[in-house]
Parts: C-alpha cells; sequence; structure tokens
C-alpha cells in the first residue's frame, strides 16, 4: 500500500469532484482514478460512492480517511527524522507561475535551484494571476510568481524581484499600430480592455497607471485572456498587459512597448504567510542569491 495514494485519497475525499482533486495534486484525473482502484483492490473495500454526481465516500470510505489520516501523519514524522538524521534538503515544492512567464522568466532559475537541491521534487504549475493567487490563498501551492504591485489579502506576502514594463494590445488596424513604442499620453482618449475573471490582473495594472497619475475614461469587459483579440478589434480598444504576453503574438494583433519610465510592474516571489512547509525558505534564500548573481 503506497503512502502516496493514501495521499490523494485524502485529497479526493475533500474536493468537490476529480478534476479538482487532479488540479490540486499536479496529476491527472485518470492518474487518481486508477490510484484510487488499486487502493480498494488492496483493502478489498469500496472507498467512494460512484453513483454520486460529486465525490462522496462510502462508510467503509469514512472509516479508512481516518486510519489513512493517521498513516500519513506518522509517515510525515517518520521522513522529517530521516532528514534530521542525513541532514539533506529534501521534499516537495510546488509553485506556480503565469503561463505566458515561464520560459521567459523562470525556466533557468528552477533549473538552478534543482541542480543544487537535487532532493527537492518541484511541481510546476501554469496558470493565469487570479488562479494563481486564490492558489495561494488556498494553500494550494506553496509558492507563486506574481506581478504586483497589489493590495488584497495581508496573508499573501509579496517580495519583489524585479521590474517590467508593460505592453499595450491593439488591431493591427488600429491608428497607432504603426508606432514603435507609446506613452501614456498617446492612449488618453482610448478604450480600454479588461479580463472579467481576471481582478488581480486589473488591479494591478490600474496601481501601476496611479502611480502615473492616469487613467482610462472609458473601459471594456470581456470575458478571458482568449477573448482579448476579439474584443479588442471589436471595440477599436486597447488591451495593457505585461511584456511576456507578447511572445503569443496573436494575429491581426501589434505588440507595442509603453515607454513611461514609471510605469512598470514589480515581478514578486509570492507565499502564504501560514505556509509551513519547510523547503519555502530555503528556495526564498536561493532566489536571494540567484537576483545577485
Amino acid at each position: 500500500m503506497r503512502i502516496e495514494y493514501l495521499r490523494e485519497f485524502l485529497i479526493l475525499s475533500e474536493a468537490d469532484n476529480f478534476a479538482v482533486a487532479a488540479d490540486r495534486l499536479f496529476v491527472s484525473v485518470s492518474s487518481i482514478s486508477r490510484h484510487l482502484a488499486v487502493l480498494e483492490a488492496e483493502l478489498g473495500l469500496q472507498l467512494l460512492d460512484r453513483s454520486a454526481r460529486q465525490i462522496r465516500l462510502t462508510e467503509q470510505g469514512i472509516v479508512c480517511r481516518q486510519s489513512f489520516e493517521q498513516i500519513v501523519a506518522i509517515a510525515d514524522s517518520l521522513l522529517e527524522y530521516s532528514k534530521s538524521v542525513q541532514g539533506k534538503i529534501s521534499g516537495t515544492l510546488k509553485i506556480s507561475v503565469p503561463y505566458y512567464s515561464y520560459d521567459v522568466r523562470f525556466a533557468d532559475m528552477l533549473s538552478r535551484f534543482e541542480s543544487e537541491y537535487p532532493d527537492v521534487s518541484i511541481k510546476i504549475a501554469t496558470s493565469q494571476p487570479q488562479g494563481l493567487y486564490d492558489d495561494l490563498l488556498q494553500h494550494r501551492v506553496d509558492l507563486g510568481f506574481l506581478p504586483g504591485p497589489f493590495t488584497g489579502d495581508e496573508a499573501i506576502i509579496f517580495v519583489p524581484m524585479y521590474r517590467s514594463k508593460y505592453i499595450a494590445l491593439l488591431s493591427t488596424e488600429h491608428r497607432l499600430a504603426g508606432r514603435p513604442c507609446l506613452s501614456l499620453s498617446d492612449l488618453v482618449d482610448e478604450l480600454l480592455v479588461e479580463l472579467e475573471d481576471e481582478s488581480f490582473s486589473n488591479a494591478v495594472t490600474r496601481n501601476s497607471l496611479a502611480r502615473c497619475n492616469f487613467a482610462f475614461k472609458r473601459t471594456a469587459m470581456t470575458h478571458n485572456i482568449e477573448s482579448v483579440p476579439g474584443a479588442i478589434r471589436k471595440n477599436n480598444g486597447v488591451h495593457i498587459s505585461g511584456l511576456d504576453v507578447s511572445k503569443q503574438a496573436s494575429l491581426g494583433i501589434s505588440y507595442i512597448p509603453i515607454a513611461d519610465e514609471n510605469f512598470y510592474y514589480e515581478y514578486s516571489i509570492a507565499y502564504h504567510a501560514g505556509n509551513t512547509n519547510p523547503l519555502v525558505p530555503v528556495i526564498m534564500e536561493f532566489l536571494t542569491h540567484y537576483q545577485q548573481r
């Protein structure tokens, strides 16, 4: 009986469905289903009521969950003891980065960390900033790389790493599309396209604009990042995003840097103040030294 299968079952028992559990565990739905079947076969018990739409434990599953919690707690205690005796730094770190920034910003950084700490397993997830922030709040990840400044839940600690510039996304038919760069004054009469599902990113952009004493007079909302190109063309508007987004190169969209000196955002390492993973301070120290190289 594998301890990891017991861990998966405990996460599954707290989730609404298999997909939610898979996201939290950074594995596929099929893997969880297969591991559950192995566990049930080993025990000769049915742990889950598969006729229910949402996850529902059987009576046997409820009893087993209590035992699994005790087994996992004992296993974790033994692992921590083993680490202290051997003096090794090991364990698992769950890290999330914006989907458009991993290759550009963080691949080398995390590769170097893995080389220096070969006994640490890093599980990488990519998402939009809003999803990443929510995952930090819910303790689904240990560490996230997020743009700022952002004033939200005080439980999330932001440690600035470096500054990056914004770009304007415009239709290639827009009157400003041929410019090599823009200033905020060029955009004073433009309509700003924002994302309905990205209150985090919207807030960061507005904070950065406020630093420059600038605000758009007109705004329009679109559903998500995938609908931005269509919304820009439909409204003849502009969407403000981070420089890393330019590598996506959507058809019919111009990506133009905004040159104002004070119009920038800060990429930060973010973590939950209540995170108890002992590897968080380890990687924080590593990243600090990495930035100084």
